[in-house]
This record gives structure tokens, sequence and C-alpha cells, in this order.
């Protein structure tokens, strides 16, 4: 008799502890998918952001408005240059006189 209930008491340590276990492994279960979940969200966010600085580093050679702004920063910096000249010149011939 003492035989069976050490039996069944330890049935019942090894069921409490089966289903102990079994809880614990769908916990884990459950923060690895979160986790896939997590890995795939940040992978298409990386492809997208690649995706997005590739364009970007090539806007500069195609965009319109980038395009117009650099041919009026060109003819500002030419025209400045003419202004410099025109301004050393009448200042050498000031200094020539």
């Amino acid at each position: 008799m003492e035989l069976m209930r050490c039996s069944h008491s330890n049935m019942r340590s090894s069921d409490e502890e089966m289903r102990r276990l079994l809880l614990e492994l769908q916990g884990v279960d459950y923060t690895q998918k979160a986790v896939d979940q997590q890995l795939e969200e940040a992978q298409t966010t990386t492809a997208s952001l690649r995706t997005e600085l590739q364009s970007a580093s090539h806007k500069h050679l195609t965009d319109s408005t980038c395009l117009r702004l650099r041919k009026e920063l060109e003819m500002l910096k030419d025209e400045n240059l003419e202004h410099q000249r025109g301004s050393l010149r009448s200042q050498i011939e000031f200094l020539q006189s």
C-alpha cells in the first residue's frame, strides 16, 4: 500500500512538472514568434531604407528641382566671378594711374 502511495505521489509530481514545462514551452514559443515577427519587420524596414537611400543618392542627378538649383548656383558663381574680375580690373586701373 505504501508503495502505491509513493508511486501515485511520484506520478502526480511528474504530471505537475510536465504541465509546468508545457506552460513554459508555450511561453517560449510565444516569445519566439514575437521575436520572429519583429525580425521580419526589421528586415522589411531595412530593405525599404536601403531602397530609399539608393534613390536619394541619385536624386541630385535626376530631380528637376535639384538640376534647376544647380544651374542657378553655377550662374550666380559665374556672375560673382565676373563682378570680382571687374572690381579687380578697376582697382588695377586705379593703381596704374
